[in-house]
């Protein structure tokens, strides 16, 4: 029995399937050519067209280091610059190559190598939770 795509393939050459997504992906790259700020990657794999969402994310993941991150005092916020960025895959904390600088909000410090959620607010990275120990 002969399937839709087989029926599509084309002697030798790229179904037209695949001509149309690779179509697609042109399309998307001239559109994003014009775009101020994409918001969207497009790239052909041999599996098929993947569509990425390029959005900067406004909520990370991250890890005190061994000095952790100091509290508040008065209006100045507690500030530690070595903080390192954490994805999540499939429920799992993957650490990146990645630091960045964290600002404490909060009048307690923050333990040295806690798990802590970051806010971005404008151009910084402000601690929404922490990891409290038990």
């Amino acid at each position: 029995m002969v399937s839709k795509i087989d029926r599509l393939t084309t002697n030798g050459g790229l179904s037209v399937v695949d001509k149309y997504i690779d179509y697609l992906c042109g399309e998307i790259e001239r559109a994003q050519n014009v775009m101020v700020s994409p918001p969207l990657q497009a790239s052909l794999t041999p599996t098929g067209l993947r569509l990425a969402c390029m959005i900067p994310a406004t909520t990370r993941i991250a890890k005190a280091s061994s000095s952790g991150i100091p509290a508040r005092v008065g209006s100045t916020l507690g500030k530690a610059t070595d903080v390192v960025l954490y994805d999540l895959a499939e429920g799992v904390l993957a650490s990146e190559t990645v630091t960045e600088t964290a600002y404490n909000m909060s009048t307690t410090a923050i333990g040295a190598n806690s798990y802590v959620m970051l806010n971005r607010v404008g151009n910084y990275w402000i601690v929404a939770f922490e990891d409290c120990p038990a």
